[in-house]
């Protein structure tokens, strides 16, 4: 037995005039193409409010005057009328399925799924098509947003990180720098003070100066590379969490990890947003790192008298006694091609945000506790 989608639109006896009332009946936006040039489309009441046309307006682009509208496939390409799903049923005599995206000189953008099939004439011919629309502008335009949002939310994320990263290794390489500076410095101002280099003095001046002037430009480096001090605001963990979840669960599917997610209600802390969204997704990413494939990883806020936080567990192979002892120490690292730095951002901004980091770790996994100090209520 052929389903409904099967069987073919065949006019007998009955016009095609006289049918259309029967397909305006069908809920949703209905359009009927009139010819086999689709030059004369006509459209129910739903589909006429989706194409900003008044109630038996002519709305074809295969028509001799075109309307001031241009068409987009999923993808972003242009469509010209001949590749419209009414336009296309007819020049290919077969049903077929379509995403178009219109667009309006006044920067409106309407998106529907056009569903369209032939309709053929006793004869054999096929004499005009039948297409019905579903408007699914909100929910498209809503995904865009969310993933633009979820783009600028990891590129913020990626350049703090990074910029995290150079300020530890300026302050390194700055520390290790002024050393043997200082120790010249001090040289220089113990021979200009004696007698014998008075002679020299001019050029001891000199060497000094410009000993102060490279330690200036060293001081300019990290004033650029340090992140400023951000000022705490009263916040809550599970509301951090919902608008970081798109990103962890986009990071799960990836790499083939399950991620669950418990948002247990928690009380308000002080805390600033960003950076505890970076905590979250430095330590989720971790775990994901160390989970194998087919694995899960657990998030979960948690409350209790003294603390509000947040738990993160993988299920890899534990961490090494003692490199627990040093986690949070800037470039330590167990992976091959890791820098070290995540951790040491994490134990960063939890110290910045009083917060306390716990580890227990073993063959099953390892779980990451960080514990804030509550708010009262």
């Amino acid at each position: 037995m052929k389903v409904l989608s099967e069987i073919p639109l065949i006019l007998n006896e009955r016009q095609l005039k006289d049918l259309i009332p029967l397909l305006f009946l069908i809920p949703g936006g209905v359009s009927v193409a009139l010819d086999p040039e689709c030059k004369r489309i006509m459209h129910n009441p739903t589909a006429s409010e989706f194409l900003r046309i008044n109630v038996g307006e002519n709305f074809s682009m295969s028509a001799d005057v075109k309307p001031n509208v241009r068409a987009y496939d999923e993808h972003g390409r242009e469509l010209a009328a001949s590749e419209l799903s009414l336009q296309r049923a007819v020049a290919e005599a077969q049903e077929n399925r379509q995403i178009v995206e219109l667009e309006w000189p006044d920067g409106v953008r309407r998106i529907a799924i056009w569903n369209s099939k032939p309709i053929w004439g006793a004869d054999g011919r096929v004499v005009g098509a039948v297409s019905i629309s579903e408007d699914i502008t909100s929910y498209v335009l809503e995904e865009r947003r969310s993933r633009s949002e979820q783009v600028q939310l990891r590129v913020e994320i990626e350049k703090l990180d990074r910029l995290k990263h150079v300020s530890h290794l300026a302050a390194g390489i700055s520390h290790e720098v002024r050393n043997p500076l200082t120790t010249v410095k001090g040289f220089l101002q113990v021979m200009r003070a004696k007698e014998k280099y008075a002679e020299d003095k001019q050029v001891l001046d000199m060497l000094v100066e410009e000993l102060n002037r490279a330690n200036d430009i060293i001081s300019d480096f990290l004033s650029l590379t340090k992140v400023q001090e951000k000022q705490l605001v009263r916040g809550n963990l599970v509301n951090v969490i919902d608008r970081l979840s798109p990103l962890l669960e986009n990071d799960a599917f990836l790499s083939r990890k399950k991620l669950y997610i418990r948002r247990n209600p928690v009380g308000d802390i002080l805390l600033y947003s960003k950076e505890i969204k970076q905590l979250i997704l430095n330590l989720v990413r971790n775990a994901m790192e160390a989970t194998p494939a087919g694995g899960s990883v657990r998030v979960e806020t948690f409350q209790t008298s003294r603390s509000v936080g947040i738990t993160v567990a993988d299920q890899g192979p534990g961490i090494p006694r003692e490199i627990v002892e040093k986690l949070g120490t800037p470039f330590l690292t167990t992976k091959s091609n890791g820098t070290g730095v995540g951790l040491a951002i994490c134990y960063d901004i939890a110290q910045r945000h009083r917060a306390v980091i716990d580890v227990e770790t073993g063959s099953r996994g390892t779980v990451f506790k960080v514990a804030f100090p509550p708010l009262p209520a």
